[in-house]
């Protein structure tokens, strides 16, 4: 490995209380675990945990360590479908940054959907190999136990629709006993 290189390696991927998006069967779910801007690695899908799953693999990310301070981690989590096609379940982003302060630790993370509502909670454990081996002759720090609700991208929120605020109008000169609706509603 090149010196401006880091190796972070996610393990111990779990999910807990994640909302359904398939109703009528058990949800087998996968995770795509991917750095902003590159390719997706995905975990074996979990058929028995359904709205609590697990995957007990391993993802390993070459870094640059100079790119480290804008890269961005992605969970993707999908419910998998044997025809392929996946139905995302919800998103976590973290900051690679702030795994930097410690050479090993396990987080937990709010799970957000492509709605941007929260969708359960997201476990992993990370550990940066590259350090742990510079290390070896000092005892490493207990794992750090952080719990994290924030996110490194806010979700996007939908904009209503030109129908939606007519509604929305409408509904309101209706309580305020039939005052006339504004000319510009802004579409």
């Amino acid at each position: 490995m090149e010196k401006n290189q880091r190796t972070l390696k996610i393990s111990l991927i779990s999910a807990k209380d994640l909302q359904r998006v398939q109703h009528l069967n058990k949800m087998e779910v996968c995770a795509y675990v991917f750095i902003s801007g590159g390719g997706k690695q995905k975990t074996a899908v979990d058929r028995d945990g359904d709205t609590n799953p697990t995957w007990n693999g391993q993802i390993t990310f070459n870094l640059d360590k100079e790119s480290t301070e804008t890269q961005v981690l992605v969970f993707e989590l999908n419910c998998c479908d044997q025809n392929g096609k996946d139905k995302v379940i919800g998103e976590v982003f973290v900051k690679v940054k702030a795994l930097m302060g410690s050479i090993e630790g396990s987080l937990t993370f709010l799970v957000r959907s492509p709605s941007g509502n929260p969708n359960g909670t997201l476990n992993f454990m990370f550990e940066w190999e590259d350090e742990k081996v510079a290390g070896a002759g000092s005892s490493p720090p207990p794992p750090a136990m952080v719990q994290v609700q924030e996110q490194a991208e806010p979700a996007k929120k939908k904009k209503r629709g030109w129908f939606a605020r007519v509604l929305a109008a409408a509904a309101i000169s209706h309580v305020l006993n039939n005052v006339s609706l504004p000319d510009d509603l802004g579409f």
